[in-house]
């Protein structure tokens, strides 16, 4: 068997054990036989490209369904602050919730964002307008966990808007929540 197709039917292989399927429960979703499954994967056999494209989008799709979304660790009811807040209010709204940054709203639209750094030496009567920073990104409810974790890897982002299912802004994902 070739090096690439050893390592395409390894992984193959590891991502029916992490569904904890069957060879055979493999083979009925994905319309092959569980004995070309046995073959396949303890190298007795080099299969069809089509047979490895049915195995792997079945395995893919299980995989997909099966991950967690964004809906399921975000913070809800969101926590956030008007334009026209001012500095001190902002920062008691931080301390209460124990929250390290927070959206902020101009009437019903989302239109910014302010974090504890940009509160530290402020007067405290400043409006919230005159500091704060840009919105945060927003993502669908159903984004995988997978996707999010990518977005969390520039070292800048501090949170993560999470739009539901009616297209409004429903939560918000923190790099915390990862964890």
């Amino acid at each position: 068997m070739l090096p690439e197709l050893k390592q395409l039917v390894n992984s193959l292989k590891q991502k029916r054990k992490r569904l904890n399927l069957s060879q055979k429960g493999l083979a009925m979703k994905s319309g092959v036989s569980q004995s070309l499954i046995a073959k396949l994967e303890s190298n007795k056999v080099v299969p069809s490209y089509d047979a490895v494209q049915r195995i792997e989008n079945t395995l893919e799709i299980m995989l997909f369904k099966k991950e967690k979304r964004a809906v399921d660790i975000m913070h809800s009811p969101l926590v956030s602050v008007s334009v026209n807040n001012v500095v001190k209010k902002a920062a008691n709204i931080m301390k209460r919730y124990d929250y390290s940054s927070l959206p902020v709203k101009n009437g019903k639209e989302f239109v910014g964002s302010i974090s504890e750094r940009e509160l530290i030496g402020v007067n405290s009567d400043v409006k919230i307008k005159d500091i704060m920073g840009p919105l945060f990104d927003i993502i669908s409810w159903d984004t995988p966990l997978s996707s999010v974790r990518v977005m969390f890897k520039d070292k800048n982002k501090k949170a993560i808007l999470v739009r539901g299912k009616n297209n409004r802004i429903k939560g918000i994902i923190t790099p915390q929540d990862l964890i």
